[in-house]
């Protein structure tokens, strides 16, 4: 019985994984951060803000 339980949890999870790479296929490169599958998507690039940069640098000029 835990045999059935676990596969279907290991089929789901595969299937959840496939959904998100296949959402993903179609972009050449992705740098939207409120995209919700943003941390698994392979072709996500983060970066800083400009808000953050200059945030940063006052933080850094505080010093």
């Amino acid at each position: 019985m835990i045999w059935i339980i676990l596969a279907a949890v290991v089929i789901v999870a595969n299937l959840i994984r496939l959904w998100i790479f296949l959402k993903c296929l179609g972009v050449k490169s992705c740098k939207n951060r409120k995209c919700r599958y943003h941390e698994f998507c392979f072709r996500y690039q983060g970066g800083i803000t400009e808000e953050e940069k200059e945030e940063l640098i006052r933080y850094l000029e505080q010093m």
